[in-house]
């Protein structure tokens, strides 16, 4: 580490190596990658954008449009090369040089330039980088301006009359939860409420059912 390069010189030389002009597409297996870049660039050089990427392409999302993998999970690279009966004996796994070698194979088979093109994200863009650092959050308070207060409506699943969810945040679930008694039916009902928080908005995952006292053991 003593005797190596600082991280100037070597992006410097990467950039010239690159022979970027305006056609030119960064790819990477997901936004990791891009996420190390932004990281170092900020650390290292005092800057929050990656200037020199223009326009970038997430490979990892389209390869995975030509697949079918259970609750849309994100899937290896060496998996998606075993789907594409792509061999890969020849290469070692999570080394950068082989790895490239592998998503230029991916891409090679997988390319169609009009489908590939929804896939080009202008790294220019004003929101751009906010919006790839941005972690997204669990809300914890009800009171949150963000929560619109019609997400807080919810219908007694017996006799479907409306009510207003009133929980208090349960660290366990991870989200909100009642148990109350609907005024026209007079059945419990117990409802969990989780709001998450993402870039450009809140979305909530609710589940309403019946209370059913569980049986005493």
């Amino acid at each position: 580490m003593k005797n190596s390069e600082p991280f100037s010189l070597v992006i410097e030389k990467f950039i010239n190596w690159c022979e970027i002009d305006e056609n030119t597409v960064f790819l990477s297996w997901s936004d990791t990658d891009l996420h190390v870049f932004v990281e170092n660039f900020n650390q290292l050089l005092n800057e929050e954008n990656v200037d020199f990427i223009k326009k970038y392409a997430d490979l990892q999302k389209y390869i995975m449009s030509f697949l079918k993998t259970e609750n849309n999970n994100q899937i290896s690279l060496s998996a998606a090369a075993e789907k594409f009966s792509l061999p890969t004996d020849n290469f070692e796994a999570h080394r950068a040089a082989d790895d490239s070698k592998i998503c230029e194979k991916l891409f090679q088979k997988t390319f169609e330039e009009n489908k590939f093109s929804n896939y080009i994200r202008n790294t220019q863009e004003p929101l751009f980088y906010s919006r790839l650092v941005f972690k997204p959050y669990i809300i914890t308070d009800l009171k949150n301006a963000k929560i619109d207060k019609k997400m807080l409506c919810y219908t007694c699943p017996v006799c479907k009359e409306k009510t207003i969810f009133e929980g208090k945040f349960n660290k366990k679930l991870k989200a909100f939860f009642e148990i109350k008694q609907c005024e026209k039916c007079k059945n419990k009902i117990v409802a969990t409420f989780r709001f998450k928080q993402n870039f450009d908005n809140v979305k909530l995952q609710k589940r309403i059912k019946k209370y059913i006292k569980k049986p005493a053991e």
